[in-house]
Protein backbone atom coordinates (compact mmCIF):
# COMPACT_ATOMS: atom_id res chain seq x y z
CA UNK A 1 0.00 0.00 0.00
CA UNK A 2 1.33 3.68 -1.00
CA UNK A 3 0.01 6.69 0.13
CA UNK A 4 -1.50 8.59 -2.75
CA UNK A 5 -2.20 5.61 -4.89
CA UNK A 6 -6.25 4.52 -4.91
CA UNK A 7 -7.17 1.13 -4.75
CA UNK A 8 -9.77 -1.44 -6.21
CA UNK A 9 -11.07 -3.07 -3.10
CA UNK A 10 -13.16 -6.53 -2.29
CA UNK A 11 -15.05 -7.33 0.90
CA UNK A 12 -14.91 -10.76 2.15
CA UNK A 13 -17.77 -12.41 3.89
CA UNK A 14 -17.08 -16.20 5.37
CA UNK A 15 -20.17 -18.23 6.52
CA UNK A 16 -18.77 -18.69 9.68
CA UNK A 17 -17.17 -15.35 10.57
CA UNK A 18 -13.70 -16.33 9.77
CA UNK A 19 -12.77 -13.18 7.85
CA UNK A 20 -8.92 -14.14 7.84
CA UNK A 21 -9.94 -17.29 5.67
CA UNK A 22 -10.35 -15.73 2.68
CA UNK A 23 -7.59 -13.04 2.91
CA UNK A 24 -5.09 -16.29 3.60
CA UNK A 25 -6.12 -18.32 0.51
CA UNK A 26 -6.27 -15.49 -1.54
CA UNK A 27 -3.62 -13.39 -0.52
CA UNK A 28 -1.64 -13.73 -4.41
CA UNK A 29 -4.31 -12.86 -5.36
CA UNK A 30 -4.29 -9.07 -3.95
CA UNK A 31 -0.50 -8.79 -4.89
CA UNK A 32 -1.23 -9.75 -8.58
CA UNK A 33 -3.89 -7.53 -9.21
CA UNK A 34 -2.82 -4.96 -6.48
CA UNK A 35 -6.41 -4.61 -5.12
CA UNK A 36 -7.01 -4.50 -1.35
CA UNK A 37 -9.06 -7.68 0.13
CA UNK A 38 -10.64 -7.20 3.30
CA UNK A 39 -12.60 -9.93 5.26
CA UNK A 40 -15.72 -9.36 8.18
CA UNK A 41 -14.78 -11.14 11.75
CA UNK A 42 -18.39 -10.65 12.37
CA UNK A 43 -20.68 -11.19 9.65
CA UNK A 44 -21.67 -14.56 9.77
CA UNK A 45 -24.71 -17.52 9.68
CA UNK A 46 -27.84 -16.64 12.08
CA UNK A 47 -27.94 -13.00 12.44
CA UNK A 48 -31.03 -10.64 12.10
CA UNK A 49 -31.13 -8.94 8.26
CA UNK A 50 -30.66 -5.56 10.62
CA UNK A 51 -27.19 -6.47 12.04
CA UNK A 52 -25.37 -7.89 8.32
CA UNK A 53 -26.82 -4.37 7.38
CA UNK A 54 -25.25 -2.81 10.56
CA UNK A 55 -22.30 -4.81 10.43
CA UNK A 56 -21.67 -4.26 6.40
CA UNK A 57 -21.66 -0.30 6.54
CA UNK A 58 -19.26 -0.42 9.13
CA UNK A 59 -17.22 -2.10 7.39
CA UNK A 60 -17.56 -0.39 4.38
CA UNK A 61 -17.06 3.38 6.12
CA UNK A 62 -14.33 1.68 7.88
CA UNK A 63 -12.30 1.11 4.98
CA UNK A 64 -12.63 4.01 2.94
CA UNK A 65 -11.53 6.62 6.06
CA UNK A 66 -8.56 4.14 6.08
CA UNK A 67 -7.14 3.82 2.99
CA UNK A 68 -7.06 5.62 -0.17
CA UNK A 69 -9.96 3.64 -2.35
CA UNK A 70 -11.22 3.56 -6.09
CA UNK A 71 -14.77 4.24 -5.19
CA UNK A 72 -15.66 3.04 -8.90
CA UNK A 73 -13.92 -0.75 -8.64
CA UNK A 74 -15.29 -1.40 -5.39
CA UNK A 75 -16.27 -5.46 -4.84
CA UNK A 76 -18.00 -8.25 -2.81
CA UNK A 77 -17.48 -11.59 -2.68
CA UNK A 78 -18.41 -14.47 0.02
CA UNK A 79 -18.79 -18.03 0.79
CA UNK A 80 -22.12 -19.50 1.20
CA UNK A 81 -24.17 -17.57 3.78
CA UNK A 82 -21.35 -14.78 3.47
CA UNK A 83 -22.41 -14.59 -0.78
CA UNK A 84 -25.46 -13.93 0.04
CA UNK A 85 -24.37 -11.34 3.18
CA UNK A 86 -21.86 -9.57 -0.17
CA UNK A 87 -24.93 -9.94 -2.88
CA UNK A 88 -27.35 -7.60 -0.40
CA UNK A 89 -24.86 -5.16 0.29
CA UNK A 90 -24.01 -4.79 -3.64
CA UNK A 91 -27.79 -5.06 -4.20
CA UNK A 92 -27.76 -1.84 -1.06
CA UNK A 93 -24.98 0.13 -1.64
CA UNK A 94 -24.77 1.30 -5.26
CA UNK A 95 -20.82 2.12 -5.26
CA UNK A 96 -19.95 -1.35 -5.71
CA UNK A 97 -19.78 -2.74 -9.44
CA UNK A 98 -19.91 -6.23 -9.00
CA UNK A 99 -19.95 -9.36 -6.36
CA UNK A 100 -18.80 -12.73 -6.43
CA UNK A 101 -20.92 -15.03 -5.36
CA UNK A 102 -19.16 -18.68 -3.93
CA UNK A 103 -21.19 -21.34 -2.55
CA UNK A 104 -24.20 -19.45 -2.79
CA UNK A 105 -25.93 -18.14 -5.93
CA UNK A 106 -28.12 -14.88 -6.37
CA UNK A 107 -31.18 -13.62 -5.16
CA UNK A 108 -32.81 -13.21 -8.84
CA UNK A 109 -35.78 -10.95 -7.22
CA UNK A 110 -33.19 -8.01 -7.29
CA UNK A 111 -33.49 -4.06 -7.42
CA UNK A 112 -33.48 -2.87 -11.11
CA UNK A 113 -30.08 -0.78 -10.66
CA UNK A 114 -28.47 -4.49 -10.49
CA UNK A 115 -28.93 -4.47 -13.91
CA UNK A 116 -25.88 -2.21 -14.04
CA UNK A 117 -23.66 -4.92 -11.85
CA UNK A 118 -21.37 -7.70 -13.09
CA UNK A 119 -21.84 -10.88 -11.39
CA UNK A 120 -19.61 -13.86 -11.05
CA UNK A 121 -20.60 -17.48 -9.32
CA UNK A 122 -18.20 -20.16 -8.48
CA UNK A 123 -19.95 -23.87 -7.13
CA UNK A 124 -18.33 -27.28 -6.52
CA UNK A 125 -19.32 -30.19 -8.72
CA UNK A 126 -20.86 -31.68 -5.42
CA UNK A 127 -22.14 -28.48 -3.91
CA UNK A 128 -25.67 -29.06 -2.31
CA UNK A 129 -26.16 -25.70 -3.74
CA UNK A 130 -24.55 -26.19 -7.36
CA UNK A 131 -28.14 -26.40 -9.03
CA UNK A 132 -29.53 -23.09 -7.31
CA UNK A 133 -26.50 -21.51 -8.57
CA UNK A 134 -27.00 -22.30 -11.76
CA UNK A 135 -30.93 -21.52 -11.78
CA UNK A 136 -30.26 -18.10 -9.84
CA UNK A 137 -27.48 -16.97 -12.43
CA UNK A 138 -30.02 -17.96 -15.25
CA UNK A 139 -32.73 -15.90 -13.75
CA UNK A 140 -31.09 -13.12 -12.21
CA UNK A 141 -31.20 -9.82 -14.62
CA UNK A 142 -27.86 -8.12 -13.99
CA UNK A 143 -25.46 -6.74 -17.05
CA UNK A 144 -22.88 -9.33 -17.02
CA UNK A 145 -22.57 -12.58 -15.56
CA UNK A 146 -20.09 -15.44 -15.46
CA UNK A 147 -20.28 -18.93 -13.80
CA UNK A 148 -17.53 -21.49 -12.91
CA UNK A 149 -17.59 -25.01 -11.46
CA UNK A 150 -14.69 -26.58 -9.38
CA UNK A 151 -13.89 -29.87 -8.44
CA UNK A 152 -15.02 -30.00 -4.60
CA UNK A 153 -17.86 -30.05 -2.33
CA UNK A 154 -19.20 -26.61 -0.16
CA UNK A 155 -15.83 -25.46 0.21
CA UNK A 156 -14.49 -22.19 -1.34
CA UNK A 157 -12.61 -22.08 -4.34
CA UNK A 158 -9.44 -22.23 -5.25
CA UNK A 159 -7.00 -19.31 -5.49
CA UNK A 160 -6.96 -20.03 -9.50
CA UNK A 161 -10.89 -20.01 -9.78
CA UNK A 162 -11.33 -16.84 -7.72
CA UNK A 163 -8.41 -15.07 -9.52
CA UNK A 164 -10.08 -15.34 -13.13
CA UNK A 165 -13.38 -14.42 -11.12
CA UNK A 166 -12.34 -11.28 -10.20
CA UNK A 167 -10.61 -10.79 -13.42
CA UNK A 168 -13.48 -10.92 -15.07
CA UNK A 169 -15.36 -8.51 -12.63
CA UNK A 170 -12.08 -6.38 -12.87
CA UNK A 171 -11.77 -6.20 -16.29
CA UNK A 172 -14.94 -5.36 -17.14
CA UNK A 173 -14.60 -1.66 -15.30
CA UNK A 174 -11.61 -0.86 -16.95
CA UNK A 175 -12.52 1.44 -19.80
CA UNK A 176 -16.17 1.34 -19.07
CA UNK A 177 -18.84 3.45 -21.09
CA UNK A 178 -21.37 4.67 -18.98
CA UNK A 179 -23.72 4.38 -21.96
CA UNK A 180 -23.48 0.33 -22.09
CA UNK A 181 -25.88 -1.55 -23.93
CA UNK A 182 -27.36 -3.11 -21.01
CA UNK A 183 -29.84 -4.73 -23.19
CA UNK A 184 -27.58 -6.27 -25.72
CA UNK A 185 -25.54 -7.31 -23.19
CA UNK A 186 -27.34 -8.85 -20.69
CA UNK A 187 -29.38 -11.12 -23.34
CA UNK A 188 -26.52 -11.87 -24.84
CA UNK A 189 -25.07 -13.01 -21.88
CA UNK A 190 -28.13 -15.16 -21.00
CA UNK A 191 -28.15 -17.13 -24.53
CA UNK A 192 -24.50 -18.19 -23.65
CA UNK A 193 -25.26 -19.34 -20.20
CA UNK A 194 -28.45 -21.22 -21.24
CA UNK A 195 -26.53 -22.72 -24.27
CA UNK A 196 -23.65 -23.36 -22.44
CA UNK A 197 -25.23 -24.83 -19.60
CA UNK A 198 -27.20 -27.06 -21.64
CA UNK A 199 -24.38 -28.46 -23.45
CA UNK A 200 -21.96 -28.96 -20.08
CA UNK A 201 -24.42 -30.09 -17.91
CA UNK A 202 -22.82 -33.57 -18.04
CA UNK A 203 -18.90 -32.74 -18.23
CA UNK A 204 -17.25 -32.38 -14.70
CA UNK A 205 -16.55 -28.83 -15.10
CA UNK A 206 -18.30 -25.68 -16.43
CA UNK A 207 -17.26 -22.23 -17.12
CA UNK A 208 -20.28 -19.56 -18.62
CA UNK A 209 -19.25 -16.36 -19.89
CA UNK A 210 -19.80 -13.22 -21.60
Amino acid sequence: YKEGNRYPVVFWFDSKGNGVMPLEKYHSIADSLNVIMVGSMNSKNGLKPTDYAMITAILVEDVLQRFTIDTGRMLAGGFSGGARVAGNLVYEDRRFRGVLYNGAGPDPAAPAHVQNLSMACLGGMDDFNLAEMQESMMKVNCKRKWFQTYQAGHEWAAAEDVFKALQFLWNEQVGEKKDFPLSTGMLKAEREIQNQFREQMSREDATFFK
